[in-house]
């Protein structure tokens, strides 16, 4: 839903994407030494797997989005390129893919219904979802492709749309070990009327289930360690710099690429997430006269200050050559790779 109303650039609120979170997170990252048995590491190549999602288009009168997609598929390519996840196990649901990859609520069940038999226990999950959020009746959901909402009728959200704990639980499920959530979701009404594209009036929802429905910190019945980073935080909203990027995966992106790399050349969950607090804010008050967008992060058993998620020039450009196709087949279907974020 990134449709403006009334403002300079397009958002991502119920005019685009808003994420309202907990308010004590927005403070800069600040972390100390972890104990001991915090995870310092992603497990292997072999064993990370990705499940991107990318919503521009809804099925309903839910309001559209403009950079979803390309915010997708751009965090492929970073997962590819930067953060050494096999191509095959890089799964890509967004709104312009066949129908078996549609992002509709079957298809990403479905899959993560396969995550169950096929995930390794000290394997890696991360889950990328760019796509409208709302919460109704103290429930966060994620809004799918084929998600119905009707303000008069909300069951009709609880029965199309995907529970954010619903989602926990199937996470949990696959008993994986590490999971790691990038999440740009609004959480305000994705209505569109006629005299606020968009955006409905109204109160803009701050409520802590979103961020406490993620907690997957449940040690005996969840991942050992888990992270969430949240495109925004609470009572602001989350812009997309035109049709090209929203200013979070454009960013963060970048911070993967090896702008965010200490003086080893390793890019940590602590100095990527600082990349963002830094970088972010400033863009969005240049583009959006008036806008603030503040990402923030809620982490659970990873050392953050440790925990590598890129090497700067990880993958030599030849190698990655190979990859630089408008449309790759691979085992977990079909994903683009672009090699110019900025264009």
């Amino acid at each position: 839903m990134r449709q403006s109303a009334g403002l300079a650039r397009n958002d991502r609120t119920g005019v685009g994407r808003a994420v309202a979170y907990l308010l004590l997170m927005l403070a800069p990252l600040s972390l100390s030494s972890a104990p001991p048995q915090f995870a310092r590491q992603w497990p292997p190549p072999a064993k990370r797997h990705a499940l991107i999602i990318g919503i521009n288009d809804y099925s309903s009168d839910i309001g559209s989005m403009n950079a979803a997609v390309p915010d997708a598929k751009l965090m492929a390519e970073a997962l590819v390129r930067y953060c050494a996840f096999p191509p095959g196990q890089i799964a890509l649901f967004a709104s312009d893919q066949p129908a078996s990859l549609k992002p509709t609520r079957p298809n990403i069940l479905l899959r993560l219904s396969d995550y169950r038999k096929t995930l390794p226990p000290d394997g890696l999950l991360l889950v990328f979802f760019a796509g409208h959020g709302i919460e109704s009746n103290g429930k966060a959901y994620l809004l799918t492709a084929d998600s119905v909402y009707r303000r008069d009728d909300t069951r009709m959200l609880s029965s199309t749309a995907l529970a954010v704990d619903e989602l926990r639980g199937w996470i949990r499920d696959t008993s994986v070990g590490q999971v790691m959530l990038l999440l740009d979701a609004c959480r305000d009404q994705p209505e569109q009327t006629a005299t606020s594209p968009g955006l409905l009036p109204g109160r803009l929802p701050a409520l802590r289930d979103f961020t406490q429905t993620f907690d997957l910190s449940g040690r005996s019945q969840g991942p050992l360690a888990f992270a969430t980073i949240y495109a925004t935080g609470e009572g602001q909203r989350s812009y997309e710099d035109g049709p090209r990027h929203g200013y979070f995966t454009q960013a963060l992106y970048e911070a993967l690429s090896g702008r965010a790399a200490d003086a080893a050349g390793n890019v940590t969950l602590a100095g990527a997430v600082r990349y963002l607090q830094k970088n972010v804010p400033g863009r969005v008050a240049t583009g959006v006269p008036g806008g603030v967008q503040i990402p923030f992060l809620q982490a659970e058993g990873y050392d953050a200050e440790e925990l590598i998620l890129s090497k700067s020039n990880s993958q030599p450009a030849a190698q990655f050559l190979k990859l630089r196709t408008a449309t790759r087949q691979t085992a977990l279907g079909r994903f683009s790779v672009w090699t110019d974020p900025e264009r």
